[in-house]
């Protein structure tokens, strides 16, 4: 393919009518039964295409306006008001989004479109992953000492995924005695200041190590204002009497990705 083309193909979008998806499907089937070096590992698919390619002479390029890396010179233009993505003058029907842009909150699928996407993933998970209400016990089996910051624990949820509480017992990497809960999936869980006078919850949120982190993380005040916070950034939020906020994550993948809270001298009741 180098010495005929000039380059490889990859197999990232791909388009055809149902006799061209058919011709391919046979020629993958007739590899599959003749060479029996190919393997269903990582890179097949790129090197299927181009096999086919150089059998068949019946792969092309489509314009790149339908099919554009963000590292392509995509340029933007005001078009009746708007931003338009444009590359070589075309206007833009589809980006494509690339390892180094997967995490990119301006291009990324699930972050530009996050509510669709989210909805529509639920469909194609092969697990049902049903809500499921946390047991208040087993958030607030850490008895509150004088010093401590106490907060009633109203309600807590999750789908099947990750939820567990710990207290931080050095001070190497958090103060000693953070109340840190790691959760993953869609998961919520709302507490409330029984005080008769306001107080200060001081948090953040962090990466785990050997995950990614989810799709969505954020806290809703009781105006219900929505708040996004940046991963390992300190926060706080002053909470008046009978005031309560509510800690959130949305991600379809319950097992590989999951974030964790760490509350400042906190104590759950």
């Amino acid at each position: 393919m180098v010495s005929k083309n000039g380059y490889v193909w990859q197999a990232g979008l791909i388009l055809g009518n149902t006799e061209a998806w058919l011709l391919y499907k046979q020629y993958v089937e007739e590899q599959q039964n003749i060479n029996n070096y190919l393997k269903s590992v990582y890179g097949i698919d790129a090197t299927l295409l181009n096999l086919y390619a150089l059998d068949s002479e019946k792969v092309r390029f489509i314009h790149q306006k339908y099919n554009c890396p963000p590292v392509w010179g995509i340029e933007l233009k005001h078009d009746e008001g708007n931003l338009a993505p444009l590359v070589k003058g075309k206007i833009i029907q589809g980006i494509h989004i690339t390892r180094n842009h997967r995490n990119d909150k301006m291009l990324a699928y699930p972050y530009v479109f996050e509510s669709y996407y989210h909805q529509e993933g639920k469909k194609f998970n092969l697990r049902e992953n049903k809500t499921f209400n946390i047991i208040k016990s087993s958030l607030t089996c850490y008895p509150p000492a004088n010093e401590n910051l106490t907060l009633e624990l109203t309600q807590a949820n999750a789908n099947g995924g990750h939820f567990s509480s710990t207290i931080s017992q050095s001070n190497d990497v958090y103060k000693t005695g953070c109340l840190m809960i790691a959760v993953s999936g869609d998961s919520s869980f709302t507490l409330k200041n029984t005080h008769n006078h306001s107080v200060r919850l001081v948090f953040f949120c962090e990466k785990i190590i050997g995950f990614g982190s989810c799709l969505s993380t954020y806290f809703i005040r009781e105006n219900g204002e929505k708040f996004s916070p940046e991963l390992q950034s300190l926060y706080y939020v002053d909470l008046v009497s009978n005031e309560e906020i509510q800690f959130c994550t949305k991600e379809l993948d319950v097992e590989g990705k999951r974030i964790r809270w760490v509350f400042d001298n906190l104590r759950l009741v």
